[in-house]
């Protein structure tokens, strides 16, 4: 159920829980768990610790000392990329969530430029209606001034516009990932 959210402590439980549920210290529990498992256990740590997780980062740490001290390139065999469709499906989820949060600061970064330009291109009005010749003066270096904010503003919504076509792809990947069930 955790996993489907994407939820950033999700990954830390899932393998704390695996490793608490036997009772074993991290030297322990690789002993009793598969190549194929320490790399998911790495994945899954990994994914906590980059969605910012400071538990699923201290377990990535402490695995990753643990397999370093091992030798024989335990810790290089546990980076090699997984094919777990529930890892994928969070990963994919912790993108969108991403994703979402970049369209939003573009998006208020964009209005807060147009809103600079339009005070520039206007501030010989200074809020009054003023017709003289200082003013207009001032509105056309305004204007002058306001298009760098102007440019701006159509850069961040170019790229707004660029991470919805990928997140309305990674989304229809998401659709169809739907139905796999939680580890």
């Amino acid at each position: 159920m955790y996993v489907r959210t994407g939820n950033a402590g999700c990954a830390t439980h899932l393998q704390s829980q695996f490793q608490c549920s036997r009772d074993l210290h991290c030297s322990d529990f690789l002993r009793f768990i598969s190549c194929c498992e320490v790399t998911k256990a790495v994945a899954w740590y990994r994914l906590a610790a980059d969605q910012g997780n400071v538990q699923g980062k201290n377990n990535l740490e402490a695995f990753k000392d643990e397999l370093e001290e091992r030798g024989g390139g335990f810790w290089e065999s546990a980076n090699e990329p997984v094919s777990d469709a529930a890892i994928e499906m969070v990963q994919r989820r912790a993108r969108i969530r991403d994703l979402r949060a970049q369209i939003t600061g573009l998006e208020t970064d964009a209005l807060a430029q147009e809103n600079s330009a339009d005070e520039l291109a206007n501030m010989g009005n200074s809020g009054k209606k003023k017709n003289g010749a200082i003013a207009k003066v001032m509105d056309a270096f305004g204007t002058v001034v306001g298009a760098k904010p102007l440019l701006d503003a159509a850069k961040s919504r170019e790229e707004a516009a660029r991470l919805r076509e990928e997140l309305a792809k990674i989304e229809n990947q998401d659709k169809f990932s739907a139905g796999v069930p939680a580890p």
